[in-house]
């Protein structure tokens, strides 16, 4: 973990390609992605931004990684600009530079209309580095209770004061990322399909579990011979708690099948499917 330090921003503000305003302006967004590229050896001396990705968790801290072609230079930074409230300006700007040959800082600063300040130091608001990986966590809080935000980034070589080059990714406009608890239900039910048996020409039990946070799944169960598909059972939704299920269904013929459970939420989501042999003697 590196200690978090103020640092004075050479420059100023920092403008997007042509969009020039008080703060950094977004000219696009791609929507959806939690993983994002840009091109290789474009920086021009710069630190090369190669990829980000952003993942976040059930309590809404979001993790965003950013990975250069190799280790920042003497005095070269990383500046990671948030628009939180997808206004098509940043509001919050995370960075890592390195200030001598072993030691990387790190600042987050807010953008209130008129200038940049460092934020209040948060519990929840870290850097960490891994060879060329650059990390910052941060809660929806720390930035404002955004559900989700735009970002776009920023790496600098410098000589003396001035900025000898600059890498920008993506190279056109910006990236995006949305908080899953903002998406609705995303969580994919589970199903696991047991082993059964019974005897032919009577009803025997498919036996089954599946679960889902919702409390409620609609299953579906597909029986083959072999690869031939000889029937499907398809229920509704119903509640569920995890346990174990059956489903009745009757063979004329002796012989091992193969039955297997998915499980479909209201929100869509669907299981894998499990698998399990039915013999019927």
């Amino acid at each position: 973990m590196n200690q978090r330090k103020k640092r004075y921003r050479r420059g100023g503000t920092v403008a997007l390609a042509a969009c020039i305003g008080a703060a950094v302006v977004i000219c696009s967004a791609a929507l959806g992605a939690t993983s994002f590229s840009d091109p290789a050896g474009d920086a021009g001396g710069a630190p090369d931004v190669t990829s980000a990705t952003v993942t976040d968790d059930a309590v809404g801290l979001a993790t965003l990684s950013v990975t250069i072609a190799a280790d920042l230079a003497l005095d070269d930074d990383i500046d990671v600009y948030v628009d939180s409230n997808k206004d098509d300006e940043a509001e919050y700007y995370f960075e890592a530079y390195r200030d001598t040959a072993t030691h990387v800082g790190w600042d987050v600063e807010h953008y209130d209309g008129k200038g940049w300040t460092t934020t209040p130091d948060s519990p929840t608001e870290t850097f960490s580095r891994s060879g060329n990986v650059y990390t910052w966590t941060f809660s929806q809080a720390d930035i404002g209770g955004s559900t989700g935000f735009n970002f776009w980034i920023f790496t600098h070589h410098y000589v003396g004061e001035a900025v000898a080059a600059r890498d920008q990714g993506p190279d056109d406009g910006g990236w995006s990322f949305v908080y899953a608890k903002s998406k609705g239900d995303v969580q994919v039910p589970t199903s696991h399909a047991l082993a059964s048996h019974g005897r032919a020409g009577k009803p025997l039990h498919l036996r089954f579990s599946v679960n889902d946070d919702s409390g409620s799944v609609a299953t579906s169960i597909v029986i083959y011979k072999g690869t031939k598909r000889v029937t499907t059972k398809a229920y509704g939704i119903q509640k569920v708690d995890g346990g174990n299920y059956w489903a009745p269904w009757t063979s004329a013929r002796r012989g091992t099948y193969k039955f297997c459970v998915t499980a479909k939420d209201k929100a869509g989501n669907v299981s894998k499917p499990s698998c399990a042999t039915v013999t019927v003697s």
